[in-house]
């Protein structure tokens, strides 16, 4: 687990649990969120993450939103790579051998971020076309993505969980935490709708 934590000690009672709660519900609550929105926090993390470019529209997504700038940093990205002319497909192993002789496939360019467009609550990302006005087929992205502090829906959703953990007779972490295999068995019975609804806004947009 990630080992993130969605509420404090003194927001319990802020929303209206008992000041009695077992401090083990919020790690609990918290790890459900992060494997609900398939991704390791909702706070501000840095990804690399490398995508196909689609013919002709040199348009992607990162995974992560939103897109923000990190302590002391200038821009969300901090390293942008291209390249074009990768083989695809079934025939990709035999392209790539034919092109072994010649210094292989083309090397990674480094692209000034500058250059790069993009929309930080939705996570797309326009890149420019080469020197001679072609596309480019592949973007290598390091970039951070989350939030500076986290949103009320995530603590609504952890004050949620924990009443349902609570109230769930074979869930009981009063004396130890819940590991991964036994999340993956309660999830589905804890993240109820109300749960789901609140956290959905939140998930990751796509997984490559």
């Amino acid at each position: 687990m990630a080992g993130n934590l969605y509420l404090t000690l003194t927001e319990l009672v802020a929303f209206g649990l008992e000041d009695a709660t077992d401090p083990a519900l919020i790690r609990v609550a918290s790890d459900l969120v992060d494997a609900f929105c398939q991704r390791p926090s909702l706070l501000v993390t840095q990804y690399t993450e490398r995508n196909r470019l689609p013919r002709p529209v040199p348009v992607t997504r990162v995974t992560f939103t939103p897109l923000a700038i990190p302590e002391g940093a200038q821009s969300q990205f901090s390293l942008v790579r291209v390249r074009q002319g990768i083989p695809r497909g079934p025939e990709a192993e035999t392209l790539a051998s034919l092109l072994a002789p010649f210094g292989g496939p083309p090397a990674w360019v480094e692209l000034d971020h500058n250059r790069i467009d993009f929309r930080a609550e939705t996570g797309e990302v326009w890149l420019p076309a080469t020197l001679f006005g072609d596309r480019y087929t592949e973007v290598e992205l390091t970039y951070t993505a989350g939030y500076t502090s986290v949103p009320e829906a995530v603590k609504l959703a952890c004050v949620q969980l924990i009443r349902n953990l609570e109230s769930h007779p074979a869930a009981n972490v009063k004396t130890a935490l819940l590991d991964r295999l036994q999340l993956e068995y309660f999830a589905g019975s804890l993240l109820d709708d109300d749960v789901r609804r609140l956290l959905a806004p939140f998930a990751a947009l796509r997984l490559n």
